[in-house]
């Protein structure tokens, strides 16, 4: 009987490879894979141009981004809503005969429309100084205008009114003419108490003998009540005409020379010296223009004379020939030559 002789080297093989397969399948299902040692030469798998690779999200910038959008969302609705930044100290210079309610009904008007619906017009970083500007040249006589706006709720409006209007005085009645020298409306009658009257006593013989005696009046001089008319009627130049001319609506009293000349005197005084003008005296049909001022003495003119130029050489006789309030008048109306007393 022959005896089998076993292979243990081949078995060993057998078994060996068995596990391997088993090893292998368990793997695959458990997903732990062992890693193969590579040698100096393997170059690893060739990549494929057409397949495309899955990115890893960076969510550490994707979380800086959102927090820097958020913070500017909240940094603008607070800019933009806060009360804090809405303009509330409003401050309006300038005006003399423009009420300031009404500017400021205009500029709560303006600051309370809304952009898109949405931003309101009153917050310091939409508010639109020129836009302001505009709007209030529109609609109100106003020769310029000066809008800022400090941070974080201020703004200051700085207005230089444009005369549109003059006092007219003929003597009997006060009204308002345009800058056409039209009559636009009847104010009111001029009172006895605005006229100054000078007398003189005489005395005459009867036929009996007897002696009587009589107040003569020798000179009526119209004063008007200016400080009274700038408070009833505002502060525009007022101007008396000797000529006595009858005042009917839309009538022209005087003309477009006149009207300037007298705009352009009330303008330099008031804003280039201290001279305390009172009112203005057409006088006459050649054209002499006389401003009295409140210290009694006057100043002669002509409505064809540049006012500028007049109201310099003006200055110079004030300030090297003569001495406020004394002095009776100053002559400017010839051409080259000044008198004063």
């Amino acid at each position: 009987m022959r005896r089998r002789i076993v292979n243990h080297h081949k078995i060993k093989k057998q078994v060996g490879r068995k596990f391997k397969r088993s090893h292998s399948f368990l793997s695959d299902i458990f997903g732990s894979k062992k890693k193969r040692k590579k040698d100096f030469s393997w170059q690893g798998r060739a990549t494929n141009p057409y397949c495309t690779r899955k990115k890893n999200r960076d969510w550490s910038f994707i979380i800086k981004i959102s927090i820097l959008v958020i913070s500017t969302i909240i940094i603008f609705v607070t800019c933009i809503y806060s009360s804090f930044f809405h303009m509330t100290d409003i401050s309006i210079t300038g005006l003399q005969r423009i009420s300031e309610t009404e500017i400021r009904s205009t500029l709560d008007g303006i600051s309370s429309y809304k952009t898109f619906n949405i931003f309101p017009r009153k917050s310091y970083f939409l508010t639109d100084i020129d836009e302001i500007r505009d709007i209030l040249k529109e609609r109100f006589p106003i020769r310029s205008v000066i809008v800022q706006k400090t941070f974080p709720n201020k703004l200051s409006v700085i207005i230089e009114e444009k005369i549109s209007t003059l006092i007219y005085d003929n003597g009997k009645e006060y009204s308002y003419i345009g800058l056409e020298g039209n009559v636009v409306e009847k104010m009111r009658n001029v009172g006895e108490y605005e006229w100054q009257v000078k007398t003189e006593t005489t005395t005459s013989t009867n036929e009996q003998g007897e002696t009587e005696t009589h107040e003569e009046i020798i000179e009526r001089r119209h004063v008007p009540d200016t400080k009274s008319l700038i408070h009833e009627l505002g502060d525009y130049p007022i101007v008396y005409d000797t000529r006595e001319k009858s005042v009917d609506i839309n009538e022209q009293v005087l003309n477009n020379e006149e009207v300037q000349s007298i705009i352009e005197w009330f303008n330099i005084l008031t804003k280039t010296t201290d001279i305390p003008l009172k009112y203005f005296v057409i006088d006459g049909e050649v054209g002499d223009l006389v401003v009295a001022t409140y210290e009694g003495w006057v100043i002669k003119t002509h409505v064809a004379n540049n006012p500028t130029s007049q109201i310099e050489k003006l200055k110079t006789i004030l300030n090297e020939k003569v001495t406020r309030p004394h002095v009776n008048y100053v002559d400017l109306r010839y051409e080259g030559r000044v008198y004063f007393q």
